[in-house]
């Protein structure tokens, strides 16, 4: 562990910035960091096992006032984005704590709008901002943005109902109070990846979750990365499949162990098993109205296209009868001028005419 600069003495907010092998990202966050107007604030660096001289040339050319203010941790092995997370909090001391993962970003409000929110709602253990998720893309020139939406649309709140479905906010956006890890415990270091949601589960079974409702944090995902410029969510799915089923059933062991019945989990899983056949019998029935109206629909159009071919037929018959007729009547008319101009009384008048008269027609 080597210590760059160290934090300032209790400020207000702790910002812990996790890396690895990224200094693009983190030299990024780091200056996203300066560009809040909130200025009581420490950051510790916390470099997950990643080449030691990259991270301390980062934060050597800092902007000097984010500089001072941080701390870096050099960890020898890693042990996982939860360890490293606790070993910045732990390596901190303020009354808010945040997460600011080196590839994210905030908005230069950002702290200072979420620290006026817990302070004017001292109820509040936890708040979380409007979250977008920001898709980048790898160019000559660095990442740009290629677009984003946002995280969960109109969320009217952060409950445990919605949290029990799946994790509705991402590190960026949050900020809380310190003494939460007093009530709940830090960050769950068994788990490789998803542990930010089973933090917020803990805190959002015991206290209420506030939601600012600015859009003032930014998600970024590049979905075609590779190596240590993909996110986790996206390179590792599967991963984050795996564990999200280990914390459910961890949950549910942990109940049944205290002497909890198993029939309201066997009733609930016949209730899901119910809930999948009607879809698929409503699928079916879906699949066969469609297939049905498509048919009909199908059916119409042949007609509809049949009964335009006639008619295109019989306009066309009609055209070339037309033709044919007038190309006739040249004919016939081409044919009596002819029958005319080989007639010998027509040639004897036409030479007297020429003689006598000085005339080359024939009147």
């Amino acid at each position: 562990m080597t210590n760059v600069k160290p934090a300032f003495a209790a400020p207000r907010i702790a910002i812990v910035v996790r890396t690895r092998d990224r200094p693009e990202f983190l030299h990024r966050a780091l200056t996203n960091i300066n560009e809040q107007t909130f200025r009581d604030y420490s950051v510790v660096v916390v470099n997950d096992a990643g080449d030691r001289a990259a991270v301390d040339a980062v934060i050597a050319g800092a902007p000097p006032e984010t500089r001072d203010r941080t701390t870096v941790l050099h960890r020898s092995e890693s042990t996982g984005m939860e360890a490293a997370a606790n070993a910045g909090l732990r390596a901190s001391s303020s009354e808010f704590c945040c997460i600011h993962d080196d590839d994210d970003l905030w908005e230069p409000e950002f702290l200072a709008r979420t620290v006026t929110f817990l302070d004017t709602h001292p109820e509040t253990e936890m708040v979380v901002a409007r979250i977008f998720i920001r898709y980048e893309k790898l160019t000559d020139g660095g990442y740009i943005e290629t677009g984003r939406k946002e995280f969960w649309t109109d969320l009217p709140s952060i409950t445990i109902q919605h949290l029990l479905f799946t994790n509705r906010m991402v590190p960026i956006g949050v900020i809380y109070r310190r003494r939460l890890h007093d009530d709940v415990g830090f960050y769950d270091e068994s788990l490789p990846v998803v542990g930010d949601w089973e933090f917020n589960l803990r805190v959002a079974a015991k206290h209420e979750i506030g939601i600012l409702d600015e859009p003032l944090a930014l998600w970024c995902q590049r979905p075609d990365a590779t190596g240590a410029s993909a996110n986790s969510v996206i390179a590792a799915q599967r991963l984050h499949e795996q564990y999200d089923m280990k914390v459910r059933n961890d949950a549910i062991r942990e109940d049944l162990a205290a002497g909890r019945s198993i029939g309201p989990y066997l009733y609930q899983a016949y209730l899901l098993k119910e809930v999948f056949r009607h879809v698929d019998l409503w699928g079916e029935r879906l699949t066969d109205h469609v297939n049905r109206q498509v048919e009909a629909q199908g059916d119409r159009l042949q007609q509809e296209l049949s009964r335009r071919a006639d008619e295109l037929a019989h306009e066309q018959r009609e055209q070339f009868g037309r033709i044919f007729d007038e190309m006739h009547a040249r004919l016939d008319r081409l044919e009596r001028l002819l029958a005319l101009r080989t007639n010998p009384l027509y040639l004897a008048k036409r030479g007297f005419d020429k003689v006598f008269r000085g005339r080359t027609e024939v009147e």
